[in-house]
């Protein structure tokens, strides 16, 4: 277990030249004078990026793409970008008299789209589709991959309910939603019946499983005399479910009861269900003062909270020996928080930063394929985002520009600092969404904004060669994207004690000749990394696991990471009664899996170290497949561990 607090002390000024990764693009929408905002992002398998927010006015142009609003109040937008930078589809969700705030959004295996949120009045995204309510109430909409409406579904149950969150499972499309309500509630929204109660609660978490035709499946909620909110939901690729979100007083989810610190603030939860909607486990953040998760991602065996702390007391209740505490001493801001688990609940690690009079907030997270760990949102002050090295270039410093700034991060999956840079200058800035895609992409929404008494001005973004002009004195959304180096192959196989070992590792998406590094972690005894080739080789005869971090940097300065477990052993990785029963081979089309137990995953990468494939197996299983040779590797759900193997299918 382990706490990470990065706090600046001495400003060295040997700040980077600029952000480690490749520009790509950048769109950037708005309307003079009037807020536009970036809520949620969502990527596809084809590296397809979704963004929802809101806008005021009349009209406003995404893309080559114009959508129409109301002008008088707040309406909506979803809009889908391809990796080239085209807008596929732009549409708004508008109401005729009250306000339409969209909170999140999701996407399926098929491409398509789901979001939710709230509206008052009435809401519609087509002539054909639209809902009323005598109150406000909460909506859900599903859209095709071109962006046609497929269904739109509301509730008008008087009481209004919030919705905060959507996540879709890939491997069925089924999706569950998060919030809050009051009363009863009829969660089946295609019609039937199917309340639930908030009981002795002024306020109740719910979350609730559909089909992909919006087909109620079951639905759940807290019990308690305190006050609980879901904000955040997430579905692992087991079809597991993870919800955070805020709560007061005492409050129970199954048989498992928590107990808020404090009696003025609210405090944090994160609960499991399965997909049967059984609760797994549930806990508790709780401190003296308000601390708030403001995103979450799930992958592999991680689930990954960030937000901002205000206490000095605050602890997991499974974790009560690691205190977490602000670095922020004047009483009044925030430092920012990120907080990792397992899927079984175990707390990992922590990591803080910011400064010590001066706010920080993490507003967004996401996961990349080997692991680690991106984070975006606003800084304000100076500080160090990793000061404990000796190693300057390591530290990077974040420097004030000048007020609201954006800050990136990256971290291991670890919690080790792999990248920290912020940008900001006359205007306001702040990450508000992120995503990443196969091959290396990163997607994130920044909305910019002069300062008060300020002017429209271009906006250097990461020391990139681009300036975004603001659009007048109110916030606008630049969707930018990047693309990074990534490493292939994504596993390496295990090591024998005593046999020679020789592996390339390949910087892709590189300029030029790439400069391999060990980063993070220590090597068998016997093993060495060519700086010049990325080869791993050398023969180690010392068993054990050892985590390491590599870095790649290309010619133009651009700096990538690979994350891998060098397992150096007799056997293959996976326990032996469990190897023995899994048997990978390649065949016309497909590549076949059969195995006799349930506790595994199969990954299947194909030559460029792209995920094509993952899911849970069953038993015998034949996953279709273009032509080629793949690694597939097995995983132990329980224990972590992996077996490798070769297919060619032809």
């Amino acid at each position: 277990m382990k706490t990470r607090l990065f706090l600046f002390t001495v400003l060295v000024m040997n700040c980077l030249t600029g952000f480690s990764q490749k520009y790509l693009w950048s769109s950037q929408f708005g309307i003079a004078d009037v807020e536009t905002s970036a809520k949620s992002m969502a990527i596809d398998a084809d590296n397809n990026v979704y963004l929802t927010g809101c806008f005021t006015g009349a009209e406003m142009t995404i893309g080559d793409k114009e959508i129409t609003g109301t002008s008088t109040v707040m309406d909506a937008y979803i809009a889908k970008f391809t990796p080239n930078k085209q807008c596929v589809f732009a549409s708004s969700i508008k109401s005729t008299s009250g306000s339409v705030v969209i909170q999140s959004v999701a996407t399926d295996a098929s491409g398509n789209s789901y979001v939710v949120g709230n509206f008052e009045s009435d809401a519609q995204i087509s002539e054909t589709f639209k809902i009323e309510s005598d109150y406000k109430d909460f909506l859900i909409a599903k859209y095709d991959a071109t962006g046609n409406p497929v269904w739109l579904k509301g509730t008008d149950s008087g009481i209004e309910p919030v919705i905060k969150s959507i996540a879709v499972n890939q491997n069925d499309g089924s999706f569950v939603i998060t919030g809050a309500f009051t009363g009863n509630l009829n969660m089946d929204i295609n019609g039937g019946n199917s309340e639930i109660s908030s009981g002795d609660s002024e306020l109740a978490f719910f979350i609730a499983k559909y089909d992909s035709n919006a087909n109620l499946i079951w639905t759940k909620t807290m019990s308690g005399s305190g006050t609980g909110t879901g904000n955040l939901i997430s579905v692992d690729e087991e079809g597991g479910i993870y919800a955070a979100g805020t709560f007061s007083g005492t409050i129970q989810f199954g048989t498992q009861s928590m107990t808020a610190a404090s009696v003025e603030n609210t405090d944090n939860f994160l609960v499991k269900y399965s997909a049967d909607g059984n609760m797994i486990w549930a806990r508790s953040l709780t401190g003296s003062k308000l601390d708030d998760i403001n995103a979450m991602d799930v992958a592999g065996n991680q689930v990954v909270i960030g937000g901002v702390i205000r206490s000095e007391d605050l602890v997991v209740d499974n974790a009560p020996e690691v205190t977490m505490k602000t670095l922020d001493t004047s009483g009044s801001w925030n430092s920012m928080l990120i907080v990792s688990f397992d899927t079984n609940g175990n707390y990992q690690w922590n990591y803080i930063a910011g400064s010590i009079n001066q706010p920080t907030d993490v507003k967004t997270i996401a996961i990349d394929k080997d692991g680690s760990i991106w984070n975006a949102g606003t800084s304000f002050g100076t500080y160090y985002f990793n000061p404990d090295t000796e190693d300057e270039a390591r530290q990077f410093p974040s420097k004030a520009k000048g007020g609201q700034d954006m800050y990136l991060m990256k971290l291991s999956s670890k919690g080790e600092v792999l990248i920290g840079h912020r940008v900001g200058d006359a205007t306001r800035e702040g990450a508000m969404a992120m995503a990443v895609g196969n091959e290396g992409l990163l997607y994130v929404a920044d909305m910019i904004s002069t300062r008060s008494g300020g002017t429209a001005s271009p906006v250097n973004l990461f020391g990139d060669p681009i300036t975004i002009p603001t659009i007048g004195s109110n916030y606008s959304v630049a969707l930018l994207c990047y693309q990074q180096i990534y490493a292939t192959p994504a596993v390496l196989p295990v090591i024998k004690p005593g046999t020679a070992f020789s592996q390339i590792i390949n910087a892709e998406n590189a300029n030029g000749d790439a400069e391999f590094t060990l980063y993070y972690g220590t090597l068998p005894e016997g093993l060495n990394l060519n700086p010049a080739t990325g080869e791993l080789s050398g023969t180690s005869t010392t068993t054990g696991i050892y985590p390491i971090v590599i870095s790649m940097k290309d010619a133009d300065g651009n700096v990538g990471f690979a994350e891998y477990t060098l397992t150096v052993s007799t056997g293959t990785g996976l326990k032996d009664y469990q190897q023995e029963a899994i048997r990978v081979w390649g065949d016309h089309g497909a590549i076949e899996v059969s195995t006799s137990t349930s506790n595994c995953r199969v990954m299947i990468f194909d030559l460029s170290g792209r995920l094509v494939i993952q899911n849970r197996l069953k038993g015998n299983d034949r996953y279709t497949v273009d032509n080629g040779i793949y690694t597939v590797v097995v995983e132990d759900s329980i224990s972590g561990k992996k077996s490798v193997h070769k297919a060619s299918v032809y």
